[in-house]
């Protein structure tokens, strides 16, 4: 059963599967064309809305990285059609590999924007205090664990309208939010504005690794995927077997 799964990921693209349910990788981005940071290597390639700038990634494979200053943000056309039962996207993954720079530490972040003309507030932030360096959003609840400065996350959204909005952090669920209703608040039209806010409270964020998926994660899949650096691009051959609960993650190794 698991060699007939996995050459159905090979075959399909396929990147994560869990009992009944699997999760397509729809894009990636991994920020390590320094001429080109817009690029994808799965999908789409992104849209610049202002400047970015090309910074350093968390080091040894994940050598690039981008940052995009107050004001600018990316623009992500992710191909899911509208699931969940809904006329637009309820079912949805989003992975960012992120650091915070020092100058930014204590300001709003964001993450992502739902609103695809960013005339609203973002969807997801890192808060200036109360505590500072907390991830969330007034309507899931933020965390009680803090992120740090100068130091490299993946954190992952898995959301699911009619039942979640769970954020993670180095694969350990810090937000278990409610849900929102089919078609509510973080259902996604055909694009998704990715660390962009209306009125100034996105610091310069660094991002190394940007991915989305067409499903929402399980907590075993969120495990699965690892820590910063680690690839998550399917490549044949490269399956590698996790042992959790029968999830397989493909992987590639950058070039």
């Amino acid at each position: 059963m698991q060699a007939a799964v996995a050459k159905a990921l090979v075959a399909g693209g396929l990147v994560v599967g869990a009992g009944s349910a699997q999760a397509e990788l729809v894009g990636l981005w991994e920020f390590e064309n320094s001429g080109d940071l817009t690029a994808a290597t799965t999908g789409i390639d992104l849209a610049l809305t202002g400047s970015d700038l090309a910074v350093a990634g968390s080091g040894g494979a994940d050598a690039g990285a981008t940052q995009l200053g107050v004001g600018s943000f990316y623009t992500m056309t992710h191909g899911i059609a509208p699931n969940g039962g809904g006329s637009f996207v309820n079912q949805w993954s989003l992975v960012m590999d992120i650091q915070i720079p020092q100058a930014s530490f204590g300001s709003w972040l964001t993450f992502y924007q739902t609103n695809t003309s960013n005339s609203n507030d973002g969807d997801g932030f890192i808060r200036p205090s109360s505590p500072t360096g907390a991830v969330g959003v007034g309507a899931t609840g933020y965390s009680t664990n803090t992120l740090d400065a100068e130091t490299w996350y993946r954190v992952v959204f898995s959301v699911d309208n009619a039942g979640f909005h769970h954020t993670y952090v180095d694969g350990v669920l810090w937000v278990d939010g409610d849900a929102q209703g089919t078609d509510g608040r973080f259902s996604l039209d055909p694009v998704l504005n990715i660390l962009a806010d209306n009125d100034g409270d996105d610091a310069p964020l660094n991002v190394s690794n940007l991915a989305i998926f067409d499903e929402a994660l399980t907590d075993g899949q969120v495990a699965g995927l690892g820590v910063v650096g680690t690839t998550i691009v399917p490549e044949p051959g490269s399956l590698a077997l996790l042992g959790l609960g029968g999830l397989l993650i493909a992987r590639r190794r950058r070039g």
